[in-house]
């Protein structure tokens, strides 16, 4: 599938069983799953897109250098642009709560309301980057930064309720696994596993010779890993982990 002038950053699903690709060519396309056809360009942002979400109404969010843009799910008309992140938005995750968490080389999260769109909360304490957010089963959220640290928040009040250490370098992706349990990815070339309750990481895994850039539940307690070294791993989860 072509279409695409530069490096395609980020893909997600749609509500309607389609999907996005967001660009380092600035834009969005959205593509037929049953044609494989880009349907529709999306050109309003200025700079490079680096994440992608579906909200909890179907509506597409897009991170980028200068913004976020809520897009209507059905016109795929811009509905609304958020300023106020001061730098390239990394990450988005939608909260247990449907609000959307927005991390940013400002080192901070912002938290956005679902329904009125604005900025309702922001999140300090990391020291660099925000290159990652996972939501965990509980309810509260991860963030993974380039301070190599990985901050677990509580969802209703937004406090940190820990700070977990243990990469040497970038914390790159993350996921949460079947089990309740999460992996991170770093450009250390590692990834941890950390245990649900504790949050004390309890494996790390190597074979990859470079960064660990993305990571993926797949099935039956297995996920993948890509990394910057072009090749993909799969991995085997215990139950009991």
């Amino acid at each position: 599938m072509e279409g695409h002038n530069n490096s395609v950053r980020c893909l997600v699903e749609l509500s309607n069983g389609n999907f996005a690709s967001g660009s380092h060519d600035n834009t969005i396309k959205i593509w037929d799953t049953q044609s494989f056809e880009c349907i529709k360009t999306l050109n309003d942002h200025s700079h490079l897109v680096w994440s992608l979400v579906v909200l909890r109404n179907g509506n597409l969010a897009s991170g980028c250098e200068d913004n976020t843009i809520i897009w209507d799910k059905n016109s795929f008309e811009c509905i609304k642009t958020i300023q106020g992140q001061r730098n390239t938005v990394w990450s988005l995750a939608v909260l247990s709560n449907g609000n959307l968490a927005c991390g940013s080389d400002d080192k901070n999260i912002r938290i956005l309301d679902e329904n009125s769109y604005e900025w309702i909360k922001t999140l300090e304490g990391h020291t660099s980057s925000i290159l990652s957010i996972a939501v965990l089963k509980n309810g509260n959220f991860a963030s993974g930064s380039s301070d190599h640290a990985i901050r677990i928040w509580d969802t209703d009040s937004f406090n940190c309720i820990k700070t977990l250490k243990g990469h040497s370098d970038w914390v790159k992706s993350l996921v949460v696994l079947e089990n309740g349990s999460f992996a991170s990815g770093s450009e250390d070339y590692t990834i941890k596993i950390w245990e649900k309750n504790s949050l004390e990481c309890i494996k790390t895994l190597e074979g990859h010779r470079n960064s660990v850039l993305s990571l993926a539940v797949l099935s039956n307690e297995i996920f993948s890993s890509g990394s910057s070294d072009k090749t993909i791993r799969i991995w085997k989860t215990k139950k009991n982990v």
